[in-house]
């Protein structure tokens, strides 16, 4: 199991992460997948799971057992 710097595992993978980095940064798939060296349509699956696991978690007791800080974050950056 990986931890991150605060000692929690991560929902995400390290290039789900990456991807969403660059996309709150306002960059368009195409910006990403150069950025990354990965094809757009890798860029767009990376997206899809991801929003597919935080959905999934938000859903269950465990996400807003994790305080309500990231409860918060989630819903203003993904609603």
């Amino acid at each position: 199991m990986k931890e991150n710097e605060y000692g929690h595992k991560s929902l995400l993978t390290k290039r789900e992460r990456e991807v969403f980095e660059l996309l709150v940064q306002d960059k368009t798939t195409k910006e990403i997948a150069q950025e990354l060296f990965i094809s757009e349509k890798t860029v767009r699956n990376h997206i899809s799971n991801a929003m597919h696991t935080l959905c999934k978690e938000i859903r269950s007791e465990t996400f807003f057992g994790n305080g309500p800080l990231l409860s918060i974050l989630f819903l203003f950056y993904f609603l």
